[in-house]
């Protein structure tokens, strides 16, 4: 049986999937392929198509998920790309 579970995309305050004791606390869809977590009606992070964006979602923490390079970090910060940890590319 293929059966799907569908909801409204709800907000951090109020997520579409939450928890009857602590409503503002669980999981919603804040825009186009992205889901998000909100803990104590505040949105802690978002899964994108191509970044984890996690804690403070105004400054954009985030961990992006590339190889990378010594000039592009794959796990870097927002003001300084190329500072970080990239995954080298086996030439042998």
């Amino acid at each position: 049986m293929n059966k799907q579970l569908f909801n409204v995309d709800g907000t951090e305050q109020l997520p579409s999937y939450g928890f009857e004791n602590k409503t503002d606390t669980g999981f919603f869809r804040p825009g186009d392929n992205q889901l998000g977590i909100s803990i104590n009606g505040d949105d802690k992070m978002r899964i994108t198509t191509d970044a984890l964006i996690m804690d403070n979602i105004n400054s954009n923490t985030r961990i992006n998920a590339v190889n990378g390079t010594n000039q592009s970090s794959s796990f870097s910060f927002n003001n300084s790309q190329s500072v970080g940890i990239f995954r080298g590319v086996n030439t042998g």
